[in-house]
């Protein structure tokens, strides 16, 4: 299989890590599309909505939660 040139790992790293996307994302570390309904006004507050949406869900709190995804490994939760 041929991968593209737009496919391939260190492109997509490169351009996690670029500027652009550090400004847009306020430095966050997120890179998702957030959970804009939660009132968010900037895509860093979509994004931790989305965070906290999704936790809200786990019944039991205990333990740790693996996020398995594509990104900089910055999706945490305290």
């Amino acid at each position: 299989m041929t991968v593209r040139w737009s496919m391939r790992p260190s492109t997509y790293a490169r351009m996690m890590r670029g500027s652009n996307q550090r400004c847009y994302y306020e430095n966050s570390g997120y890179f998702n599309f957030g959970y804009w309904a939660a009132g968010a006004k900037s895509q860093r507050e979509a994004s931790e909505a989305l965070v906290d949406r999704m936790v809200s869900r786990i019944a039991n709190r205990t333990g740790r939660i693996l996020d398995v995804a594509c990104g900089p490994a910055s999706n945490h939760v305290p």
